[in-house]
């Protein structure tokens, strides 16, 4: 199945699949998980990202166990910091 996905102010992963705006799709197997694209990407050192699923944010905890679909849409980018 295809999955879309965003990397939104993560310009260190845009590399292929990812576009230089950060878009790009992932093949996955039916029944992946959002931890299982979490798990594809480099995201060590970034501490928790924050993760969208089709516009609706996703708890860390929720994340294992929230299935995907054929083109489903993830947004994926770093805590947000200041004030």
């Amino acid at each position: 199945m295809k999955i879309r996905v965003r990397l939104v102010a993560l310009e260190n992963l845009r590399q292929p699949p990812f576009d230089s705006e950060g878009d790009g799709v992932l093949d996955l197997p039916e029944g992946a998980s959002l931890a299982d694209v979490l798990a594809r990407l480099p995201l060590q050192g970034l501490g928790n990202v924050m993760t969208l699923l089709n516009d609706t944010p996703v708890p860390t905890d929720q994340r294992a166990s929230t299935t995907l679909s054929d083109n489903d849409s993830i947004i994926i980018f770093p805590p947000l910091e200041g004030g």
